[in-house]
């Protein structure tokens, strides 16, 4: 009798580039993962790499990372017997949709960034997307590693899937919510890894196809595949890593002691949103002296720490109360200068500036005066880390000689990682004058924080309710006004990407105004009160026209505001400097205009 299913260990380079193709029925949900879920993988992997494990041999190699269990059904079954995922036949996604799909993206992505410095690394990538040994569609679609369904899947190949797409965007900012998910998520991963070296991303690629495991699970029928999945996700809930240490650090607690530790460990767990997975890996970050994993590093910290219970009450419950207020100060003193900063570090995709924001906070035993200067450091580095594309690797490798110079008190030092340095100054006021080009959720939160600048105060805006428009169009008419205004096909292009050219306003706002003329344009952002508009926006209302030296001399206007309170010296190149020759005050009309009420 043909067993039910079958069961095989398969590494992303067998599954994703050997001879399967696999595809998404229509039953799937859509791809539902946020920016963190695909971070947190995204470490997850890095951290594996790292991993000081030994091979059999005893050789230093990086642990094999499990991706967990992949559920598949043959599309067309027959008499065949399912002892293994069959090579050639389309396989349906039963269970392990979002992880597929993510690695997908982030083989894209190192696939595109290598195309200009590593040729070989690109096109190891490259075959776990599209097996170019299928010739039977020229425009690449028939040659797909993984097939999503319905209108997502034209998407998905657009912008993720054929060569060069990472660096594509499309017209519409208005996307449906899968689709915005799954640029946000390739934004992310992007952002994360064009900063790393040639070295390190080959390093990455040839783990996660070697080295990346997933238990894949071959059901001959859907009814059987979905039991399968039933069982594998509907029989309770998944151990996660904190439950493990609950258990393994309150066991070692004595028996009279325990009851009423447990029941503080659990108010602590409610004050953290019913986790403490996000403090242990901030704790293994903070007081963690090697690359172990998160289990095998807190056990260590309980070990330096003499007894389980002295874990607890001397390391653990303190770092818990200092996150929790972390979290909860920016919803409740937003206007208050001290804390101010935190709000705009937590608009930062990523945590990474927790864990210095909590050993600082503990030393200093939250002095507010203290923490207040801290604060606005930190945020000029996280802030100056981002608009220079530094990557998650190098971004950590910084927050740790942050860590260590807090460590041994050389945070306050003249040459302290927490600042920048005069290179890094320049870049970073290099990088702000066409930075939407390269990083747009860098371009849009810098503009938000301008916006605040201009305001003496935190306006509380969301984020997520703006976009960035461009006023001078990406793709002005031939005809328009536009190239009338900006004649020359060079300047044109510098000022539409310049910073002096963007402003902040709503999705459909955006999309209304598109290629209109700029009087059109005015009417569209003010048209409703000009009193809802971010400061950032109003500025531009009063001009009458929208011409290049308009455009240079608001660059050098917010450039020089983001360079005063992030003082990055003289953020001058000299042809700014040659250009930005009268400038104006904010709120006060460009040089031309007499537009009308």
């Amino acid at each position: 009798m043909q067993p039910p299913f079958s069961a095989s260990c398969m590494t992303i380079g067998e599954m994703l580039g050997g001879h399967l193709r696999l595809s998404v029925p229509g039953y799937q949900r859509p791809y539902a993962w946020t920016t963190h879920q695909a971070a947190q993988l995204l470490d997850d992997i890095l951290l594996a790499v790292d991993d000081p494990a030994s091979d059999a041999a005893g050789n230093s190699a990086g642990s094999d990372y499990f991706l967990g269990a992949v559920v598949l059904m043959e599309a067309e079954t027959g008499d065949r017997a399912a002892m293994s995922p069959s090579p050639g036949v389309t396989h349906e996604i039963v269970d392990g949709l979002q992880r597929l799909v993510t690695m997908t993206i982030l083989l894209a992505v190192l696939r595109d960034i290598a195309a200009d410095d590593d040729a070989k690394a690109s096109a190891m990538a490259a075959r776990c997307i599209l097996d170019r040994d299928e010739r039977d569609d020229c425009s690449g679609e028939g040659q797909l590693r993984l097939r999503l369904s319905g209108e997502t899947h034209r998407f998905f190949y657009d912008f993720v899937q054929q060569p060069g797409a990472s660096s594509a965007m499309p017209a519409d900012d208005d996307l449906p919510t899968p689709e915005a998910r799954l640029l946000a998520v390739r934004e992310h991963l992007m952002a994360s890894l064009i900063g790393e070296s040639r070295a390190r991303r080959r390093q990455l690629l040839e783990y996660i196809l070697g080295s990346c495991h997933c238990a894949v699970i071959s059901a001959r029928t859907l009814d059987r595949a979905h039991q399968i999945f039933a069982v594998l996700n509907d029989r309770g809930m998944p151990l996660a890593r904190g439950d493990i240490l609950k258990a393994q650090i309150l066991g070692e607690v004595p028996a009279d002691r325990r009851t009423a530790l447990n029941h503080r460990w659990r108010d602590v767990e409610h004050a953290l949103g019913g986790s403490l997975e996000e403090l242990f890996s901030h704790l293994r970050t903070i007081e963690g002296r090697s690359r172990a994993r998160i289990i095998d590093e807190i056990r260590m910290l309980v070990d330096r720490s003499g007894n389980a219970e002295r874990f607890v009450e001397s390391t653990l419950f303190p770092y818990a109360e200092i996150l929790k207020c972390i979290r909860e100060i920016p919803r409740s003193v937003l206007t208050t200068p001290v804390w101010a900063p935190l709000r705009y570090l937590g608009w930062l995709s990523s945590h990474d500036w927790i864990p210095p924001l909590m050993l600082y906070w503990r030393r200093v035993k939250g002095d507010p005066d203290r923490l207040a200067a801290f604060l606005a450091r930190l945020e000029r580095l996280a802030y100056g880390l981002r608009v220079l594309g530094i990557g998650s690797d190098k971004r950590a490798t910084r927050y740790r000689a942050v860590l260590e110079a807090i460590r041994v008190g050389r945070v306050d030092h003249p040459t302290s990682p927490l600042d920048l340095s005069r290179d890094e100054q320049r870049l970073i006021a290099f990088n702000l004058r066409t930075l939407h080009t390269r990083s747009q959720l860098a371009c849009k939160l810098v503009l938000l924080r301008l916006n605040d600048l201009m305001a003496g105060q935190p306006q509380h805006l969301d984020p997520a309710s703006f976009t960035v428009e461009h006023v001078l169009p990406q793709k002005p008419g031939r005809s328009s006004q536009w190239c009338e205004w900006f004649p020359r096909t060079d300047e044109r292009a510098q000022c539409t990407q310049s910073i002096g050219n963007l402003i902040l306003v709503s999705r459909d706002e955006n999309e209304q105004a598109s290629n209109l003329d700029f009087a059109r344009k005015l009417e569209i952002y003010f048209g409703k009160g000009a009193e809802r508009q971010p400061l950032i926006t109003r500025d531009i209302q009063r001009c009458a026209e929208w011409r290049p030296a308009d455009v240079r001399n608001r660059e050098e206007q917010l450039i020089g505001l983001i360079a005063a309170h992030w003082r990055l010296g003289n953020a001058k190149t000299p042809q700014a400097a040659h250009d930005a020759r009268g400038t104006r005050g904010f709120g006060e009309p460009m040089p031309r205009p007499q537009a009308a009420e």
